[in-house]
């Protein structure tokens, strides 16, 4: 059973219940100093721009851990080689996350490459960049954690009762990754809303599950690497929270200094604590709540370890939030609304409060054509609401 003590507040002293602003770290115990000093590989990382057609390498200067792609036009198909030779062709597949300004017919992919030292990508039609990563051999570096952020010794917790967490200390994330200087040198602000959706999405692609906090790491640099070099172009991770194969919950995008994720900027207009803007669904972020479980659930549903996270996760975020999971929601684009120099209606789409991101695309094919979150997993997602609601009486 999930109590109040959520992962929310999982690297805290004392349990703090749920009907506690979730985004104000005054509230919920006194702030950390600077974090621990954390020595995590450094990431290795080399981009090869966009060619049409596809990309050859017979010899990468490293071997990877990872390939990320970005390619235009119809499906692309990848194949590596390691010192036994070449692998068979495979089709590339991910989520496509992206921001509300994401419009690039393609697609994206972050490919486990098991100490690949070739590759090669197709894409009928199109063009394809790669980026190629290793999050697991370089240097050891110091990943110092900004002040106020939850210490990697109390982020690394595993409650008596939910799931364990990671906050993005804890997993070693490179803080100069993220980007907070726009182009013209105008800081890049973060963004908050009130949340009305949460949105489950599958990554995707196969990993090493024995070597997840690196995978973690290499889904924020291939996130975060320009999509004409192999990556996704974001500012950020895109998602809010990731799930572990074994059901660990990591922080994923940045919010703020407090201890909490997800949430920050105080509460909105309706009284609810504001979520900060993701990049996970092109067209419809704002208000809505993203949350990856990491690999790949096309023929396979989660795990049960999992499957309870995903639940315990979807379960706390409702309840902060005032949702109910098993309700449909008629989502409108609060950025857009907010925006004075838009002139088309806003973005919207009716869906389930608790929805996937396929469903978006059925109710609005702006949100981009995808088998996300699996065709195995996507059929379970009204058991899902059922014992999230469940979960929900407990707390």
């Amino acid at each position: 059973m999930i109590s109040r003590r959520s992962f929310l507040v999982g690297g805290l002293a004392a349990a703090v219940p749920l009907s506690v602003p979730v985004n104000a770290a005054a509230e919920v115990g006194p702030r950390p100093s600077r974090a621990p000093a954390l020595r995590i590989p450094r990431t290795q990382s080399r981009a090869r721009s966009r060619r049409a057609g596809g990309t050859r390498v017979t010899a990468t200067a490293f071997p990877l851990s990872h390939l990320g792609l970005a390619w235009t036009g119809d499906d692309a198909a990848v194949r590596l080689r390691t010192r036994s030779g070449w692998s068979d062709w495979r089709p590339a597949r991910g989520c496509r996350a992206g921001g509300d300004d994401t419009a690039e017919a393609g697609g994206t992919a972050l490919i486990h490459a098991a100490d690949a030292i070739g590759y090669e990508v197709q894409a009928g039609g199109g063009a394809v960049a790669a980026v190629e990563l290793n999050t697991v051999d370089g240097p050891l570096v110091t990943v110092g954690a900004p002040p106020g952020v939850l210490p990697a010794a109390a982020g690394n917790t595993t409650l008596d009762d939910g799931p364990r967490y990671l906050s993005r200390a804890a997993w070693g994330a490179d803080e100069s990754r993220r980007v907070t200087t726009l182009a013209n040198g105008a800081p890049n602000p973060l963004s908050f809303y009130s949340v009305s959706t949460l949105t489950v999405h599958h990554e995707g692609n196969a990993y090493d599950t024995t070597l997840e906090d690196a995978h973690v790491r290499a889904l924020y640099a291939y996130q975060t690497t320009p999509a004409a070099q192999g990556g996704s172009g974001l500012d950020d991770l895109g998602y809010h929270l990731l799930i572990g194969a074994e059901g660990t919950v990591y922080e994923g995008r940045w919010s703020g200094t407090d201890l909490v994720p997800v949430f920050g900027a105080g509460a909105g207009p309706d009284g609810r604590p504001q979520m900060v803007n993701g990049a996970h669904l092109p067209g419809f972020n704002a208000g809505n709540i993203g949350v990856c479980l990491l690999g790949d659930y096309t023929d396979a549903a989660p795990a049960a370890a999992a499957y309870r996270s995903l639940a315990a996760v979807l379960a706390t975020l409702a309840d902060a939030c005032g949702l109910d999971p098993t309700a449909t929601t008629r989502y409108v684009n609060p950025a857009d609304v907010a925006n004075p120099t838009r002139t088309d209606p806003p973005r919207s789409a009716t869906v389930r409060t608790v929805t996937t991101h396929r469903d978006w695309h059925a109710a609005n094919p702006a949100a981009g054509a995808t088998d996300c979150p699996g065709t195995a997993f996507h059929p379970t997602m009204d058991r899902v609401r059922r014992d999230v609601a469940d979960l929900m009486t407990r707390f």
